[in-house]
């Protein structure tokens, strides 16, 4: 790798290829109900590797958010994609070594996801109480999960407010329509909770754990482990999406976050098939969890 090169993936690397929002959606309360807040924030990744390893990464996202008279209106957005070329080697001749004519090239897209949402929050009874209506769009093919539309109603309450403390919890109900790789899209009805806790560490500071849990409340007609002929009973499709972030402010304009994300699914889509299909009967799953550690850095633009 020249050094030209080498110069731009080390400066790309500083910006890892960014994950995709949360499902959830979190609680904000109005610095001042009669005050008209605007608030926008980008985040963009990439990183190109060359040479003996091969790889495009790429994501972004971003969101925008106004408040005033007790209403707070939200939007977002975010991508993200990674293509890698790896090398496979199969011994075809049974000769129990490696010959110039059995490595190959693959091409695989290992990450190509990404989510738009929108949210209305109606505050009452004082800045603590919200009853919030939101929908959502989202893919996620190496999941299995070709698209998932729906949308979320409930309410939010503020449940410790101090310094520098605060604590969020929601309870409400979910709705989403899933289409999966190779089968018909089913109606998934849950009962969804969600809490986060917030520590100002400092003036320039702070850390944000999220937890969000979604149960169904119907049977699904999909497949469902662990031999893939019966169908999605309810209370067995528990999904849970967590998330630990450390948010350090640069100055007023930009900061660094870094942050752990994990994803559960009690009854996984069925694993995209390779360029062969699969034997008859061989319904492999894809895997019920999901984590990522990223860093990033975050632009506010209001």
């Amino acid at each position: 790798m020249n050094l030209p090169l080498s110069r731009f993936v080390f400066a790309a690397a500083l910006v890892p290829a960014i994950a995709l929002a949360d499902p959830a959606f979190s609680f904000t309360k109005p610095d001042d109900t009669k005050a008209v807040v605007w608030n926008a924030q980008a985040k963009a990744g990439l990183l190109v590797s060359g040479g003996n390893s091969q790889s495009v990464s790429f994501s972004a996202g971003g969101t925008a958010s106004r408040k005033a008279d007790g209403n707070r209106f939200l939007l977002e957005a975010g991508v993200a994609y990674a293509r890698s070329q790896l090398r496979i080697a199969q011994d075809s001749d049974n000769s129990g070594t490696i010959g110039p004519s059995e490595i190959d090239t693959q091409t695989q897209t290992t990450t190509q996801a990404w989510n738009v949402g929108a949210r209305y929050d109606r505050y009452f009874g004082g800045d603590e109480n919200s009853g919030f209506l939101s929908a959502k769009f989202s893919s996620d093919k190496p999941a299995g999960k070709e698209l998932l539309a729906g949308g979320q109603i409930g309410y939010s309450r503020q449940l410790f407010k101090s310094d520098r403390l605060e604590t969020l919890a929601e309870l409400g109900y979910d709705f989403t329509s899933e289409k999966d790789t190779g089968l018909d899209a089913v109606a998934i009805h849950s009962v969804r909770g969600y809490l986060q806790q917030s520590v100002r560490l400092s003036d320039t500071s702070n850390f944000v754990l999220k937890v969000e849990a979604l149960e169904n409340l119907n049977s699904e007609n999909a497949p469902y482990e662990p031999d893939g002929n019966s169908t999605v009973p309810s209370f067995a499709d528990l999904r849970v999406n967590g998330s630990a972030a450390l948010n350090v402010a640069i100055n007023s304009r930009f900061s660094i976050a870094l942050g752990v994300t994990l994803r559960y699914d009690n009854a996984p889509a069925l694993r995209p098939p390779f360029a062969l299909p699969y034997d008859t009967g061989f319904t492999p799953f894809a895997d019920k969890l999901d984590t990522l550690t990223e860093a990033s850095l975050v632009v506010t633009l209001l």
